[in-house]
């Protein structure tokens, strides 16, 4: 007997009780919707001859899509040597489901289930926590990944953070909680996303900044590292905050005349960083409403590059996407650790971000030179062509020392520094969108083999290509 529950399997019309065919050797899998708690059951025909791996990733691949399980994990699964039999680890995952963002953190729970068998999952959301808080007791569960509470208010926070207190066992939250409890937390590094969303748009020669968001913790971080990054280089950033915004009524806010007002006020054009897409949405809409650019007036930038919202966005948005699924693995692995009594050794664990997807929200250069202007479009035009110095000089028809000059003032960095930028961008797209070698990624690239492509990478990012590949294609 398995325990698995999910808060969408009613509203997918499942039926009650319901025969789903095995994957590779497995028997039949039965799932039945108990009351109560709504905690659903697995059964299996002939538990001794198969794992328990190969038991959920049938349920989760053939019943719940929400997980996302690709067929290589059916088959890692399937191909697992059996583990040892043990007791049963019942954890307590308490993740919204409906949210785009818990469903990555779930792949990445599942993939730590398939390659460690023995968990009994229990999936619920933050508000059955504090109702069923004496079911949930019953459970006799042996950790908890919790996601988030329900009311994202300090009040909200301290009532969830109280439930999980008098569960009484090891958690580890993958969101940033405001109140300091000393929990494990798994997390994105935000103060990374907001520093490398200054790097992009420092790049493209802005001079003129803003930072907008809520009050949540994330946020904040993300602020200090867009505004502490852009200090680092002498330009200043107008902030604006909202607070005090209650969970569904974000889009009151791009409504207000106080939102248009602020952007009005920015000296143009500027680059705006909002702390998530669905908070860019409202820059977007309040652009629109009094007449702003985008990016001609104001480049756009978000984080979480949920698809849905930066295409829909017109012109579709820039945007840093994050890497949920590495935090729900480290996340299981974690609790997995606490539970066995190897107390975590971090209490802040940070993931960092992928790299920014640029889209035609930022796709503008911002240089008061018409020279250099002209010498930047040429070095990104030809980020694939192996190109020095003396082409640019040839291309433009200007001195050397005022092209030094000139990109010293408007981006920070010499000339040379630039063309070996856009090449490591050119590679970057390269690696994670092909399956080119790496002597193809080098020629495509404007460098001239595999080796120099691996000096220069590694210089610029810390990472070898290979792994850079790797990381993408994992996440």
């Amino acid at each position: 007997m398995v325990g698995l529950y999910c808060g969408d399997a009613r509203r997918k019309n499942l039926p009650q009780t319901m025969d789903i065919p095995g994957h590779l050797r497995c028997s039949v899998l039965r799932i039945e919707v108990a009351e109560g708690v709504g905690v659903s059951t697995v059964e299996q025909d002939d538990a001794k001859t198969h794992s328990l791996a190969r038991r959920l990733a049938g349920v989760l691949h053939g019943c719940y899509d929400i997980v996302g399980m690709q067929k290589s994990d059916i088959v890692e699964a399937a191909t697992h040597p059996q583990p040892r039999r043990h007791e049963r680890t019942r954890v307590g995952i308490m993740l919204e489901t409906q949210l785009d963002w818990h469903h990555h953190i779930l792949r990445g729970i599942a993939h730590y289930m398939l390659t460690n068998s023995g968990w009994v999952p229990y999936i619920t959301s933050a508000g059955d926590i504090n109702a069923n808080l004496d079911g949930l007791s019953k459970l006799k569960l042996h950790g908890i990944i919790a996601g988030n509470a329900l009311d994202n208010s300090k009040a909200g926070w301290r009532k969830f953070l109280t439930t999980l207190e008098r569960l009484g066992v090891p958690t580890v939250l993958t969101l940033r909680e405001p109140q300091n409890s000393g929990l494990c937390e798994v997390v994105p590094d935000d103060w990374a996303v907001g520093s490398l969303v200054a790097q992009h748009l420092q790049q493209h020669g802005f001079r003129n900044y803003g930072y907008y968001g809520g009050d949540m913790p994330f946020a904040w971080v993300r602020k200090q590292g867009f505004t502490q990054k852009l200090a680092a280089w002498g330009l200043e950033c107008s902030v604006y905050m909202v607070k005090n915004i209650p969970w569904g009524s974000l889009h009151v806010e791009w409504e207000k005349t106080a939102l248009a007002k602020w952007l009005l006020n920015l000296r143009r054009p500027a680059a705006v960083m909002a702390c998530s897409d669905l908070w860019a949405r409202h820059i977007a809409y309040a652009c629109a409403r009094v007449g702003l650019r985008i990016p001609e007036d104001i480049a756009l930038v978000g984080v979480d590059n949920d698809l849905a919202l930066c295409e829909m966005i017109t012109p579709s948005m820039t945007s840093v996407p994050l890497d949920p699924r590495r935090i729900g693995l480290v996340a299981a692995t974690l609790l997995s650790q606490a539970i066995r009594g190897k107390a975590p050794a971090r209490q802040l664990v940070l993931v960092p971000p992928l790299a920014l997807i640029a889209r035609h929200s930022s796709d503008i250069l911002v240089v008061d030179d018409p020279d250099i202007a002209q010498a930047a479009r040429f070095i990104r035009e030809n980020a694939a062509a192996l190109i020095t110095v003396e082409d640019v000089l040839t291309a433009v028809h200007i001195s050397r020392r005022k092209l030094e000059l000139g990109f010293q003032r408007n981006f920070k960095r010499s000339p040379k520094e630039e063309i070996w930028r856009v090449h490591v961008e050119r590679a970057k797209i390269l690696l994670e969108q092909t399956d080119l070698k790496m002597p193809g990624v080098a020629c495509q690239s404007g460098l001239s083999d595999a080796h120099q492509l691996s000096v220069v990478f590694r210089r610029a990012t810390g990472h070898t290509p290979s792994a850079w590949r790797a990381r993408c294609r994992r996440s």
